[in-house]
């Protein structure tokens, strides 16, 4: 069932979830008087069964709040025959923020448990359309769940994004429009504050929260006041994680401005895409058009983005080309940090000499002739000491 589930729309998947409640009888009376031994030892059953399932899908959440007390080590090691521990049937039936909770502290690990189609409880609570709360719960103890792919390649934040991504364009076409009480006058929209203040943008909220812990994690930065030192920038979090590209493109029409930022590092956002082996050529290409002198534009060490790309273990296709003929002259400028000119950089990286793959050799060979024939003065004498 679980299967059938995962592809369908939310009417359909609400009603079956329903009927299966409806139809569920117990199968371990002793849960009812809601004793810590209310449940089966993994030493008798040895898997997640109906006896341990009964009280979620019944919402017993008080017994499944016994259970997580005082039997945390079976909370960590049952799965059903499915996969999915605890923590999954707990997002699928809708579980309250405090038994999630529970759950978690029990056994934090679960919240990076994959079942056997891959999914995570946070692919689960995005489906059901969990609070804000759930999410932000499953995220504490697993920063990187949210964009974690199961075997059809789907994350939480694509789905968050499937379900909220039309929404969030028409609020936006509605503000350009002076349609939605933002943009009339022919003032500019600020659309972030439209989302956040906005019940319709409740999908803004999700993804955001899903990206920012991608990207950032969970440790604070405090300063004096207990406030966080850092400054979430949308943008640079969305080119250093692997998101759809419509997202990221949406993210670039709200937020011109922050293409010409730069983060606690110097960095702008071309230079934080150089660095991540998850950004693709699309996204270098897209920041490219929008602010080709950013190819030019180092950061706070001196870097450019060409060398960041190439250090990084890009090669001539994955957008090192597109970098190089924005800024050409930067091939004959060394390199701030290992003091290599670029044609030297593809196969001297760690992630070069780590690679096995006989095709990216290949790759990296054909990076290093492209950028040494586009500047073959670098191998003079008195250009290399």
């Amino acid at each position: 069932m679980i299967s059938l589930l995962r592809h369908l729309d939310d009417e359909s998947f609400t009603q079956i979830l329903t009927s299966c409640e409806n139809e569920m009888t117990p199968c371990y009376e002793g849960e009812v008087n809601g004793s810590a031994n209310a449940f089966p030892s993994p030493e008798t059953f040895g898997s997640l069964t109906n006896e341990h399932l009964y009280p979620i899908t019944s919402r017993n959440w008080k017994a499944i709040l016994s259970w997580t007390a005082f039997h945390p080590e079976q909370v960590s090691s049952l799965r059903d025959n499915h996969g999915q521990t605890a923590l999954h049937h707990a997002c699928l039936f809708k579980a309250p923020a405090y038994v999630v909770e529970a759950i978690i502290y029990a056994s934090p690990e679960c919240a990076m448990v994959c079942n056997n189609d891959g999914e995570l409880p946070i692919h689960w609570a995005v489906r059901v359309q969990a609070p804000f709360e759930i999410l932000r719960l499953l995220l504490e103890a697993a920063p990187r769940c949210g964009l974690v792919n199961d075997l059809e390649g789907e994350t939480a934040l694509s789905l968050l994004w499937d379900r909220h991504g039309s929404t969030l364009l028409d609020m936006v076409r509605e503000g350009d429009d002076g349609d939605g009480g933002s943009g009339g006058g022919g003032s500019v929209v600020n659309f972030v504050d439209l989302f956040e203040s906005s019940r319709r943008g409740t999908g803004w909220r999700m993804i955001m929260l899903l990206l920012r812990h991608y990207y950032y994690g969970t440790v604070p930065h405090l300063g004096t006041n207990n406030q966080s030192t850092i400054i979430f920038q949308p943008l640079h979090a969305a080119v250093g994680s692997p998101i759809p590209l419509p997202l990221f493109q949406f993210i670039c029409s709200v937020l011109p401005h922050e293409i010409m930022e730069r983060d606690d590092h110097g960095r702008l956002p071309l230079a934080v895409a150089a660095s991540s082996p998850q950004s693709s050529r699309a996204v270098i290409d897209i920041l490219l058009a929008l602010y080709p002198e950013g190819a030019a534009i180092h950061d706070g060490e001196g870097r450019y983005p060409l060398a960041i790309a190439l250090e990084c273990g890009k090669v001539w296709d994955d957008g090192v080309a597109t970098l190089f003929q924005a800024n050409p002259q930067v091939l004959g400028t060394r390199d701030s940090r290992t003091g290599l000119y670029p044609f030297m950089l593809p196969s001297a990286t760690d992630y070069h000499i780590q690679h096995t793959d006989p095709k990216h050799s290949l790759d990296t060979l054909d990076t290093t002739f492209r950028l040494l024939l586009a500047d073959p003065e670098c191998v003079r004498t008195h250009k290399i000491d």
